[in-house]
């Protein structure tokens, strides 16, 4: 219905209901003197309803002769109010007020409403549910962790990880990596009257197993008249967290279109020698442009991970407790590892309690040490196979490799390589460590600290393969800065062990 209050300014109201959790919601579309400031508030008994959301988008179904007159489609949210007997709309488009009687507000389901709504009102509304603490119960509500946008996120097209024309992008791929990281980037046509613009969220399983939209915490955004690079990490994403799809934004030419894309999911080293390949596809041929973006990516994320991989687990050697001690050999790939292993027996049954074995030979390895009879043996191809039986959790895990147990055993020091190891609990940082700075294999990530523990503090942490693209140097120098982080408590621990 039409609610007309004067000439100058007209209100269309289309719904005033009480919505999930309790907040009121009011759209509709006013008639202002083209580019007024415009204002809305809603008044319960002559109080002023604080806005939890508000947003305007065009209404091209109400038109008026007039070409001074500007209308706008509105979408209001305000918290739960108090009861009220009367409910009123004050708006305000310069120094023009008016106030206009509003029904009371009936109950709705916010899912069925927005699937009436423009796209860029449902879309504004999703991210400040994101937002807004306040409004973080509309996204629970509902049997999807996608509360009442669940159904229109379906209508949005789904799109692969490289992709052709869609609206205004001419070409664009999406890569993400275990790390809760994605990059978009999107190649436009010539001749845009300003720099095109793109948002993200991230779509992602939740731990019930419902899919749920996260914001990225750490966006980095290179704008260019023909195209855009993006790249945006989760903030406090449970790694792995390789993010299986993104609902964009993007606003060019005068238009704004949304789609779902599907990244390309790569390990830690791929996702960072294909952006360079990404941004030539999306037409960026500016060699120094793209280093310079890769090294504004690279800086973010030595920033945003060296805190999170200090504090993981696998950094923090301690002393062997009372619990059992498992001797963790990696690495037994030689034939000869068997002799290795039977000359270091009685040492291994003296100071721990179990040995687990993993590697191509690990099964004649473990042969003396089980006809011995005198600590539990386990067998295993590689390290994700022994992980994924969870029988270490209870245990204090000494960590090492068949080279390194060698140089050990040579130099006789196996006692204080076994005095200190770390909670078996700590075993699932391994894949959290891989989705930050390594390749995806747990068994690599424990190769790496081995070598860490083994080395003197200030030794540089170990070498990654090389890097292509041109900002291979620059991505392989900030693989080995991470490592370093494990490196520095890891050897301070081994130094401290050999002095006591």
């Amino acid at each position: 219905m039409a609610l007309d209050d004067a000439d100058l300014v007209r209100v269309g109201l289309d719904q005033f209901v009480t919505a999930e959790e309790g907040c009121h919601l009011l759209t509709g579309w006013v008639a202002v003197p083209r580019g007024a400031r415009l204002g809305l508030t809603v008044l319960a008994d002559g109080t002023q309803c604080e806005a939890l959301h508000f947003t305007t988008h065009p209404r091209p179904d109400v038109s008026f002769d007039d070409p001074t007159v500007e209308v706008r489609g509105f979408v209001q949210v305000i918290g739960p109010p108090p009861p009220a007997f009367e409910w009123a709309l004050a708006v305000s488009a310069d120094n023009l007020a008016v106030e206009i009687l509003l029904p009371p507000p009936i109950e709705g389901r916010l899912g069925e409403l927005v699937l009436n709504w423009s796209w860029i009102a449902v879309y504004s509304l999703l991210r400040s549910c994101l937002a807004e603490e306040r409004l973080g119960g509309v996204m629970e509500s509902g049997e999807s962790g996608l509360g009442p946008f669940a159904e229109w996120l379906e209508r949005v097209p789904l799109l692969p990880a490289t992709t052709g024309a869609f609206g205004p992008v001419q070409q664009g791929q999406a890569l993400a990596s275990p790390a809760g990281e994605v990059t978009l980037h999107l190649g436009f046509a010539g001749g845009q009257a300003h720099a095109p613009e793109v948002h993200a969220v991230a779509l992602v399983p939740g731990g019930d197993g419902r899919p749920r939209a996260l914001p990225f915490g750490e966006i980095i955004l290179d704008h260019a008249e023909q195209h855009v690079s993006f790249y945006g990490r989760l903030a406090e994403a449970r790694l792995p967290c390789t993010i299986p799809a993104v609902l964009v934004e993007i606003a060019a030419g005068g238009t704004r279109h949304w789609l779902r894309w599907q990244p390309e999911r790569l390990s830690v080293p791929a996702f960072l020698s294909g952006q360079e390949k990404a941004r030539i596809a999306a037409g960026c041929n500016d060699p120094a442009a793209s280093l310079a973006w890769l090294r504004g990516l690279l800086l973010s994320r030595e920033e945003g991970f060296r805190p999170v991989l200090a504090g993981l687990g696998l950094t923090q050697l301690a002393p062997a407790g009372n619990e059992p001690r498992v001797l963790l050999l990696l690495g037994l790939n030689n034939p000869l590892c068997a002799r290795l292993v039977e000359a270091a027996a009685p040492e291994i049954e003296a100071y721990c309690t179990e040995a687990v074995l993993v590697g191509r030979h690990a099964a004649e390895a473990g042969q003396s040490l089980m006809r011995r009879g005198r600590v539990p043996v386990q067998i295993g191809p590689s390290l994700g196979a022994v992980l994924r039986r969870g029988s270490l959790a209870g245990s204090t895990v000494v960590m090492s490799d068949a080279t390194h147990f060698a140089e050990a055993l040579i130099e006789g020091r196996v006692a204080a390589l076994c005095a200190s190891g770390f909670p078996g609990t700590h075993l699932a940082d391994l894949r959290a460590f891989s989705a930050i700075a390594g390749s995806g294999e747990a068994e690599e990530v424990m190769q790496r600290l081995v070598h860490a523990r083994g080395e003197r503090r200030g030794a540089a942490a170990p070498r990654f393969p090389a890097i292509g693209g041109i900002g291979g140097a620059a991505a392989g120098q900030h693989l080995e800065a991470l490592w370093r982080v494990a490196a520095a408590p890891l050897a301070e621990a081994a130094e401290v062990a050999e002095v006591a």
